[in-house]
């Protein structure tokens, strides 16, 4: 409940035989209590949910134009393309956004982007990919955005060569552990039938590494099998891991959120165990 103060004035009059008047001023309080409206509550509402929705579209879109850069505009021949537009089909990206995105790119061959290298909470190596095209000058626009955006989040933007020294581009296979324990198979087995480099088991997914150009013949390979990947790409992924604790662990998490939000980064890779 709130309340405010207020002055009013009244007019006395005496009983007397000798009548007069006159004026008082008298403090009283109103006391109200606060209103709710139920239209402002939705459109609260609504706007939070529009909010995450759009920020949901922007991520798929983004998947979408990484996947071009990587492998070229051709739906047919660029696997990554394919299930990247199939994923924002499901998460209800209007058509409309998707064929922008696709058409963007319409004239493009694959390239590579704009890749800047950092240090994060606790030394931590950091290679931000973004969706920049590496034909671009490094003192473009956008580029210093993205540079500017890393220092402000708690990272500190390298030379090149700072830390890519210590990832290996790969393309990465992902599926579920339980459905390959389901076919009996041994995922050292399947990773040698598939041409696969490796094989790491993390948690509930098994993850298959092999090289760039193999990676459509690896996911097929298990496709083949009907196992699904939940995720196929290009990945840089660390060759030495390093540890840090656990304050400097959530200021790095923070740091990879803030970035995941940044227009033109891509992704983020760091060589930080359980964070690759």
């Amino acid at each position: 409940m709130a309340s405010r103060v207020a002055w009013s004035c009244i007019r006395l009059q005496s009983s007397s035989a000798t009548r007069f008047t006159r004026s008082v001023r008298v403090k009283y309080t109103v006391r109200y209590m606060a209103g709710h409206s139920q239209w402002a509550n939705r459109k609260h509402q609504k706007d939070r949910i529009d909010f995450q929705r759009s920020k949901k579209w922007a991520q798929m879109t983004k998947k979408i134009r990484a996947a071009i850069k990587t492998g070229g505009p051709d739906l047919d021949s660029n696997s990554r393309l394919k299930a990247a537009v199939q994923d924002a089909k499901k998460e209800g990206v209007p058509k409309a956004n998707i064929e922008k995105a696709l058409r963007s790119f319409e004239s493009s061959t694959a390239s590579d982007p704009h890749i800047l290298e950092a240090t994060g909470p606790g030394g931590a190596n950091l290679l931000i990919v973004t969706n920049i095209d590496s034909s671009r000058p490094v003192n473009c626009l956008e580029v210093i955005e993205v540079r500017r955006q890393i220092n402000r989040r708690g990272g500190q933007v390298g030379e090149p060569g700072s830390v890519a020294w210590n990832f290996e581009k790969k393309g990465v296979v992902v599926l579920n552990r339980e459905d390959i324990e389901n076919t009996e198979l041994d995922p050292e087995e399947m990773a040698i039938e598939s041409n696969a480099d490796d094989v790491e088991i993390e948690g509930n997914e098994c993850l298959f590494y092999c090289e760039q150009s193999l990676l459509d013949q690896v996911s097929l390979y298990f496709k083949e099998k009907n196992l699904e990947p939940t995720d196929e790409n290009i990945r840089y992924v660390p060759q030495t891991l390093s540890e840090i604790d656990n304050s400097e662990m959530e200021k790095l998490e923070k740091l990879l959120q803030n970035l995941s939000e940044v227009e033109d980064v891509d992704s983020v890779f760091t060589n930080v165990k359980h964070m690759q």
